[in-house]
């Protein structure tokens, strides 16, 4: 194999597989990313056995071939190579030479035979979102994952396609997170599967690694693809591969209150700064806040022993009983920070019950936060 490039291309490409290469799995192998160039590109490619990642980027090819290299290794030359032209070029034992410049870099390689190969899908059951829409259904969601292995099928997102629409549902129990996005496809389709934390999280990234590159990049769809306990993501000249987490995902929609006594119009913003700021005295032991509700005002307080007291008040329009009931302030801090709308309507109906939180603006899009006891 024998190619060169751009270094700007070639450190793209890198840090767009780099994140699920495997750290800690007993096969070298999956310590490395594989390389393959043909034609006038070449395909980088990852995976830790369990999430896959693979992208092109641009080259010159004077011979094809493929070999895989240390990613952490081969990401730090790349960054620190003098020049931006870039050739590489192995021989028939798996050595590498990089020349940039007046470096030379030689590294050893192990053969491609030696890297797992990524699943292949089937395009018939293949259906698209808008990546935008993705990113943002994405952003409201994963904050509210559990963290708890031994609940493994509350460690991801619940995706969900049915008449036309696509639900993502995130759950650790004591908080949950619904958006339901109309997406303009079969309404015959039906999907129900849990999609891994890590998955979500590299799926985001490169959303996110997309979106800030020029305006025409912005625009377009995701394609996607699920066959038995695998997904595919297809973007631009990326895909992602997971493996799905098998199981049932609990009744969520059981946990959504249908009614509440007392709903609350506040701005975003002044209930993130002020719950932010209570949330300074508190400690990982003692992580809880109260709300106050007075008459058109919302008292925010801290007291921890040991450490202090910390008060901060929010007006609102309220007229009703005076309510006392504490939170979580990081429960409420993630959700007020990816909601996206000047203000969200709180709905309660006692300190034992639940707080439903959504915009004022009517997108169909709900947080639900457990109280802490007083």
């Amino acid at each position: 194999m024998q190619i060169s490039c751009k270094r700007e291309e070639l450190l793209r490409g890198i840090q767009t597989v780099q994140a699920v290469v495997g750290t800690k799995s007993t096969l070298p192998v999956l310590a490395n990313v594989l390389l393959e160039a043909k034609g006038e590109k070449m395909d980088m490619t990852a995976t830790d056995l369990e999430v896959g990642v693979r992208c092109s980027v641009k080259v010159e090819v004077s011979e094809p071939g493929a070999i895989t290299l240390p990613a952490r290794t081969l990401s730090e030359v790349v960054r620190e190579l003098p020049s931006e032209e870039i050739n590489i070029k192995v021989d028939e034992k798996s050595r590498v030479q990089i020349n940039s410049g007046q470096a030379i870099f030689n590294l050893m390689g192990l053969p491609k035979e030696d890297y797992p190969a990524l699943p292949k899908f089937k395009t018939d059951g293949e259906f698209s979102i808008d990546r935008e829409s993705l990113s943002e259904m994405i952003k409201k969601t994963i904050f509210s994952v559990s963290q708890d292995e031994t609940r493994y099928v509350l460690c991801g997102i619940y995706f969900r396609v049915e008449k036309g629409k696509v639900r993502m549902v995130s759950t650790d129990g004591r908080r949950l997170s619904y958006i339901s996005k109309d997406i303009g496809i079969d309404k015959k389709k039906e999907v129900k599967v849990i999609i891994p934390t890590k998955a979500v999280n590299e799926l985001n990234r490169i959303l996110t690694q997309i979106s800030t590159r020029e305006e025409t990049e912005k625009e377009g769809k995701v394609r996607i693809n699920i066959e038995e306990n695998q997904v595919g993501f297809m973007i631009g000249d990326t895909i992602l591969i997971s493996r799905l987490i098998e199981g049932h995902f609990p009744n969520y929609e059981q946990v959504i209150p249908k009614s509440s006594e007392i709903k609350l119009k506040i701005k975003t913003e002044a209930l993130l700064q002020a719950t932010r700021r209570v949330a300074l005295l508190t400690t990982e032991k003692a992580n809880s806040i109260r709300y106050s509700l007075k008459k058109n005002e919302l008292v925010i307080s801290a007291n921890t022993e040991g450490l202090g007291e910390a008060r901060d008040v929010v007006g609102i329009d309220y007229a009703g009983k005076e309510m006392e009931i504490a939170y979580n302030p990081q429960f409420l801090i993630s959700v007020l920070r990816n909601i996206g709308c000047e203000e969200v309507c709180l709905e309660l109906t006692n300190s034992l019950n639940p707080c439903l939180i959504r915009p004022t603006t009517g997108e169909d899009y709900i947080s639900i936060v457990m109280p802490m006891r007083i």
